[in-house]
């Protein structure tokens, strides 16, 4: 069963202080996390470190039962409403990380594209002395690439 000897309590100041690997909060949705009031931080190996309130201990237990089923165990840390309240911000950070993530794709796709469409506008400088298929192949090509 799960460890739940592992108990500490956290302050505001402690909630603040931690710097959360942002991909752990994946593992549980967000919209569970804040009906259950519960939040991965941490992870060592195997063991998922969670904030929690204890404000719906049934749900809590029903989470670190699934979390068991998938091969975690869970230390269990406790806060405050205030304090959880501010840790379920860590979701806007990982939402910014991915927009952010999504729109450096986005300008190097731009790039590539406008970088093919330069090598379209010399290929078609050289038009006369390639050969009509050769010619034709490699605008083909390259239009794909924009």
């Amino acid at each position: 069963m799960t460890d739940l000897q592992t108990k500490t309590i956290l302050e505001m100041s402690d909630v603040q202080a931690l710097q959360p690997d942002l991909s752990l909060l994946k593992i549980i949705p967000r919209d569970v996390c804040e009906r259950i009031q519960v939040i991965v931080f941490s992870k060592d190996k195997i063991t998922l470190k969670l904030l929690t309130t204890n404000n719906f201990p049934d749900q809590l237990k029903q989470i670190l039962v699934k979390l068991e089923e998938k091969g975690f165990k869970s230390e269990l840390h406790y806060t405050s409403s205030e304090a959880f309240a501010y840790a379920l911000t860590r979701y806007d950070q990982l939402e910014h990380q991915e927009e952010v993530k999504a729109e450096e794709v986005r300008v190097q796709k731009q790039a590539a594209g406008k970088g093919a469409l330069a090598m379209i506008a010399q290929l078609y400088e050289k038009r006369e002395s390639m050969e009509p298929g050769e010619f034709i192949l490699e605008i083909i090509r390259l239009a794909f690439q924009t």
